[in-house]
């Protein structure tokens, strides 16, 4: 079902805050600059959606592990065995210090404070003089798990324990976009930056294609032989088109709202303005 961009879920209009509230043609800026929204956008809704994390392919070998940041949570995800790949807290149980930054590869985890140490499973292994301490059972000392499930060669985790199966979330776009094969799909490098913006403007221009044709039209033209493209249809309101990189002309076409459709000529970036 389309939904206006004024939809607000299940809440009444009137329950939403004036600063926040949306209407027909604005988007009120207190959602991208005020703190409170921020933390409301954390709470309610990037600790309970799935979310990508990872490629398959990023963890190629056993012990194997990529960190993940969402917010103020950090995610641990560790290849336990050739066709085991898991997700935990990135914390550990003691004093809650992180485990892990970043990528690389080890034989179990191990807390850089008090030597604390768990097996890539997430069993404890070793606490340093636990006769020490108040007995617990090694069940109580496990590292905390996070829900992850693969789909298209990615590994989505999702910190709320009772969301909904993943490809019931992503239904119809799994089903629609099988052709692809997005499992043979291979990860080759990637660029991480931090922008001084609140996350909504960094990826507002990767939600829509309206910027293509005047902002990269030398980077894609429209392959009008693959036959690929009716099964994009069913997206209605997404803009896709298969390309060819690099090519001097591009062609742009998209699919708009109630199935219209749009095209312009691509431009030649050889070219002067007024040649």
């Amino acid at each position: 079902m389309n939904r206006p961009i004024w939809f607000e879920g299940d809440v009444p209009p009137e329950k939403v805050p004036e600063k926040y509230r949306l209407d027909r043609a604005f988007i009120p800026k207190a959602r991208y600059i005020d703190a409170e929204f921020q933390k409301l956008e954390v709470d309610k809704m990037f600790t309970h959606t799935w979310q990508i994390a990872c490629r398959v392919e990023e963890l190629p070998d056993v012990g194997c592990f990529v960190e993940y940041e969402i917010g103020k949570f950090s995610i641990l995800l560790v290849r336990e065995s050739k066709s085991e790949i898991r997700a935990y807290h990135n914390a550990c149980r003691h004093r809650g210090t992180r485990l892990a930054r970043g990528r690389g590869r080890v034989g179990s985890l191990i807390c850089p404070f008090h030597g604390w140490r768990w097996n890539l499973d997430g069993s404890i292994r070793l606490v340093l003089d636990r006769e020490e301490f108040v007995p617990r059972s090694d069940d109580d000392l496990g590292l905390v798990r996070v829900r992850a499930e693969q789909w298209g060669g990615f590994v989505f985790i999702n910190l709320d324990p009772e969301a909904v199966p993943l490809l019931e979330y992503l239904d119809p776009v799994a089903r629609i976009f099988a052709p692809f094969q997005l499992e043979n799909f291979r990860y080759r490098w990637g660029k991480g930056i931090i922008a001084p913006c609140n996350w909504k403007t960094a990826m507002d221009a990767f939600l829509e294609a309206y910027h293509v044709a005047g902002t990269h039209p030398q980077l894609f033209r429209l392959d009008k032989s693959d036959d690929r493209l009716a099964a994009l249809k069913e997206l209605d309101g997404r803009a896709w088109a298969p390309t060819t990189v690099y090519e001097r002309h591009a062609h742009y076409s998209a699919l708009g709202p109630k199935s219209g459709s749009s095209r312009t000529d691509g431009k030649d970036p050889a070219r002067k303005a007024g040649d």
